[in-house]
C-alpha cells in the first residue's frame, strides 16, 4: 500500500512558524527606552547566539521596523565583522560587574572616618537638587549611552536625570548617600545609590565631583553602603562598571571586590 504524503507546504510549514517564533522571542522590545529616545528600541537575547543566528535576529528586528538593537555577549566571543558592517553595530561598552561578600570582619564600624575631613549622610528630600542632577549625569560618561555617538548628549543626560530622581523617591533605589563638607552641609561633592534585590545588595550610581576626585570620598560613600547593607542583612554586593572606567575599577579592587563576569555591550543600528 502506498503511503500518502501531505502537501509540500503542510511540511515546512511548522518549521517555519518555529523558527518565527525562536526569532520573536529573541527579539525583546524596550517600552521605556523606546519612548525615551523616541526610536523603536529591542534587545536580543540570549547572550550565546552563534553568528548565524544573531544575524537572523538582527535582520528580523530590521523587518520589525526597530532602530536601535542591543546585545550583550562574553568578552571572549568572537564577533564576525561583518555584522557590525551590515547592521551598523559598534562595541559602546566593556561591561564588568564586581561582587564582593560582606562579613562583619570587613565592615568598618559606624561613625566618622577620623582620617577624613568629609562626611557621608543618608540623602532623605523626595527630590533631586541640580547638583544631583550633575552628578548623575557625572557617573555616566563612560555608559554606553554617552559612548554611543549616535545618541544625542541631552538624551543621555536626561536619561541619567531621570535615574537619579526615581533613585531619590526610592523608585530605583532603597538607599542614598551624599558625601558633604563639614564647613558646608549643602554643597554635595559626591553621591551614591543602592537597591536591594533578592537579599544581594547593588550599587546603582556612584559619582564624585572633578575637582574632589583622588580624596577618598568614593571610599567613603561604598562603606556607607556596605554598613547599610549589612544592617539590613545584605551578604553580597554586585557593583556593575565600565572597563574604560579606571578609577572605578580600581576603586572596586582596592575594597575587595572580584570580578564576577565580563561583557562586551553592542549597538546595532539596523535602520539608520
Amino acid at each position: 500500500m502506498k503511503t500518502m504524503l501531505p502537501p509540500v507546504e503542510l511540511l515546512y510549514r511548522p518549521i517555519e512558524l518555529r523558527g518565527e517564533e525562536k526569532l520573536e522571542k529573541s527579539v525583546v522590545p524596550l517600552p521605556w527606552d523606546s519612548q525615551h529616545f523616541g526610536i523603536p528600541i529591542a534587545r536580543i537575547l540570549p547572550s550565546d547566539l552563534q553568528n548565524s543566528d544573531l544575524r537572523n535576529a538582527l535582520s528580523y528586528a530590521k523587518s520589525e521596523g526597530f532602530h536601535l538593537v542591543y546585545w550583550a555577549t562574553s568578552q571572549k566571543w568572537e564577533l564576525l565583522s561583518t555584522l557590525l558592517m551590515d547592521f551598523s553595530g559598534l562595541l559602546v561598552d566593556r561591561k564588568v560587574t564586581f561582587q564582593k561578600k560582606l562579613m562583619r570582619s570587613s565592615i568598618p564600624d559606624s561613625g566618622p572616618n577620623p582620617s577624613s575631613s568629609f562626611k557621608v549622610v543618608e540623602y532623605t528630600q523626595c527630590q533631586a537638587t541640580e547638583l544631583l542632577l550633575a552628578l548623575a549625569v557625572q557617573s555616566g560618561l563612560h555608559s554606553r549611552f554617552n559612548v554611543d555617538p549616535h545618541i544625542p548628549k541631552y538624551k543621555f543626560e536626561s536619561m541619567f536625570h531621570v535615574w537619579m530622581e526615581r533613585s531619590v523617591a526610592h523608585d530605583l533605589a532603597d538607599v542614598v548617600f551624599v558625601a558633604v563638607h563639614p564647613a558646608n552641609t549643602h554643597q554635595y561633592l559626591g553621591v551614591i545609590t543602592a537597591s536591594v534585590e533578592h537579599g544581594v545588595g547593588k550599587v546603582g550610581l556612584l559619582s564624585v565631583l572633578p575637582s574632589y576626585q583622588g580624596k577618598g570620598i568614593g571610599s567613603l560613600l561604598m562603606r556607607a553602603v556596605h554598613q547599610w547593607m549589612y544592617a539590613h542583612e545584605c551578604s553580597e554586593m554586585i557593583v556593575v562598571t565600565q572597563q574604560d572606567n579606571a578609577a572605578a575599577c580600581k576603586l572596586y579592587a582596592q575594597l575587595d571586590y572580584r570580578i564576577q563576569s565580563l561583557e562586551n555591550f553592542y549597538h546595532f543600528w539596523v535602520l539608520i
